[in-house]
């Protein structure tokens, strides 16, 4: 592509058709730039005296789209719904530096959604319907990232994991065996530490029983 420069873009016509929609529905297009406490606050003002709105929001505005409806949906009661899945279609164009070549046209298929909300019944058999009181199930997941930032509470025991001062106060008795070793007693019984005792050699025997608190 180095021999071509970028041109303009044409984004055709969407072509949107929603069984049950008016044709004089108010329609609420969402871009990436449209705030959304202002997009709200127009689209409850216009429920107050409309039974329908339809929403369109275009690449990363679907997002943006699906929580606005959200929005409007826990703030009005009894609203069906019915959301569509479709493809905006925009054609880029590139010119070309040298003569000789020809103009180039590349068609983009950007993923659009649409959502009509209605006061009056809808369709319930028709794909894509959400009946009143339900919400989108992708939405009301808890986060993947909330998830990884939940730290257990402190103070809790965490099986595997040995805290500092769990063992203090505890005894452990050592005694001297006949070979000059000294032997340790951990807490059931077992011999946890055995060593050399202090002065002592081959053929030395100390029976003096020593206690030591740790």
């Amino acid at each position: 592509m180095e021999n071509y420069s970028k041109g303009e873009n044409v984004e055709l016509a969407l072509e949107v058709s929603v069984p049950g929609c008016h044709s004089d529905t108010t329609t609420m297009l969402v871009t990436p730039s449209t705030k959304m406490r202002d997009m709200i606050t127009t689209a409850l003002t216009k429920f107050k005296s409309e039974d329908q709105q339809l929403w369109v929001g275009t690449g990363t505005a679907a997002v943006k789209a699906v929580s606005c409806v959200e929005v409007i949906k826990r703030r009005t009661a009894n609203l069906h719904q019915i959301t569509q899945l479709v493809y905006k279609r925009v054609e880029e164009y590139w010119e070309p530096k040298w003569d000789g070549l020809d103009r180039l046209k590349v068609t983009r298929e950007v993923p659009t959604i649409v959502i009509l909300l209605s006061k009056t019944p809808l369709d319930s058999s028709l794909p894509g319907y959400q009946a009143p009181g339900t919400l989108t199930g992708d939405f009301c997941r808890v986060d993947a990232q909330q998830r990884r930032r939940y730290k257990p509470p402190r103070g809790r025991h965490v099986e595997g994991v040995v805290h500092s001062g769990q063992y203090k106060n505890r005894n452990i008795t050592s005694q001297l065996n006949e070979g000059g070793e000294r032997q340790e007693e951990g807490p059931r019984g077992t011999p946890k530490v055995q060593e050399r005792g202090r002065g002592g050699g081959e053929g030395h025997k100390n029976t003096k029983g020593v206690q030591t608190v740790v």
